[in-house]
């Protein structure tokens, strides 16, 4: 867990967008390939611009390229077996 997310070293990721609605719901990333740092399921914690919600591009089942970085949070009421990560960057794949 990093005290200041901004200095957190950012990954290059692919993978498709989920949304789990249990516990109130969270949006997911599982990712293609597992990752030393994640595994191969992080919870997004925010979006790009600080935003709680994907970009209107973006939707449930999406394929994407991201970028992505530890939070410095690593709780909330996400039931979901993966680290927080922040949203840098993020397009759709294809």
């Amino acid at each position: 867990m990093h005290e200041d997310s901004a200095n957190s070293q950012v990954f290059g990721v692919t993978g498709a967008i989920r949304f789990s609605e249990l516990e109130g719901g969270s949006w997911q990333l599982e990712l293609d390939e597992s990752h030393e740092e994640f595994g191969t399921l992080v919870v997004v914690q925010s979006w790009p611009g600080g935003d709680s919600s994907p970009p209107s591009i973006i939707g449930d089942g999406s394929r994407v390229r991201a970028r992505v970085r530890e939070a410095a949070a690593q709780y909330g009421i996400a039931m979901a077996p993966g680290p927080y990560v922040e949203v840098v960057e993020i397009a759709p794949l294809g």
